[in-house]
């Protein structure tokens, strides 16, 4: 039976735009490949692209969103999803699609959860205010289970890896690194305008 694996992250965008080497390599690979997502900016014209790849996309509604009943709820659609597809491997990216992955997965036990750490964000590498740290502390709890629950954790940055190992949230063993997760510099062009770049990353 052919594999089947998904990749998870907040929206479609991300997905193709900094993910799409990883949907060719799978797909090259034999494997079948699902995408979940939660929307986003012009999402219909990212899943017609997924889409066309031999992706299947699925979207997730709440994915994209920041509140706890959001991420509650997408968890929920994302355990029925998974079991009712039969999934084998899941590799999630982002804080919200890790701990959305997590919790969908804890009672699927034959599911390979992959965590992937682009970056810990603001939340972690800025001084943060009063609410902001009781955020970081309570996700830093989830990640306990999450770190435990998952087969293998991706690190992109070094420095993210020594800062979970100094909480107690990941253990070595289990601790993976790489240069990057799936983003093609030659799929991007330099702009030719003179204004300023832009760049959209805070929900992605």
């Amino acid at each position: 039976m052919t594999m089947r694996i998904a990749i998870i992250a907040n929206t479609s965008g991300a997905l193709y735009r900094f993910r799409r080497p990883l949907f060719e390599a799978l797909l090259n690979e034999g494997f079948e490949v699902f995408a979940f997502h939660g929307g986003g900016d012009k999402y219909e014209n990212y899943t017609q692209l997924l889409s066309e790849m031999g992706v299947a996309v699925r979207e997730i509604s709440g994915l994209s969103s920041n509140s706890v009943k959001g991420l509650i709820n997408q968890a929920r659609q994302l355990h029925k999803e998974l079991k009712r597809l039969n999934i084998q491997r899941v590799h999630s990216f982002t804080h919200k699609a890790n701990i959305a992955s997590y919790l969908a997965t804890n009672r699927l036990r034959h599911i390979d959860l992959i965590l992937n750490l682009t970056g810990l964000g603001a939340l972690y590498t800025s001084n943060t205010n009063y609410v902001n740290k009781i955020k970081k502390n309570l996700l830093n709890i989830v990640y306990i289970g999450a770190c435990a629950r998952a087969r293998l954790i991706f690190f992109q940055n070094i420095e993210d890896y020594y800062l979970f190992k100094e909480l107690g949230l990941v253990s070595e063993d289990k601790a993976r690194f790489t240069n990057g997760s799936g983003l093609d510099p030659t799929h991007f062009q330099p702009s030719e305008t003179k204004t300023k770049l832009r760049v959209r990353i805070s929900e992605e």
